[in-house]
């Protein structure tokens, strides 16, 4: 089984303002980017062998993406 996660939301543009991030999956919470959270519940489920991330453009840095075995 596969499971993915969509991450192409961007902030609003009071949001860029105040924290200068633009994708939603990249604003932190608890000192992690968002985007970590459900990859981190998704890499622990045993009938999941591979694990994606969704994309509108690829302005995400590599770093963010590093527990996806592919994006698109």
């Amino acid at each position: 089984m596969e499971g993915f996660v969509l991450a192409g939301g961007k902030n609003p543009p009071e949001l860029i303002q105040s924290t200068g991030i633009e994708k939603k999956a990249l604003l932190p919470l608890n000192g992690r980017p968002l985007l970590e959270y459900p990859l981190s519940s998704l890499s622990v489920v045993s009938e999941i062998e591979s694990i994606g991330v969704v994309i509108d453009d690829f302005s995400i840095p590599p770093e963010a993406l590093s527990m996806a075995d592919w994006v698109a």
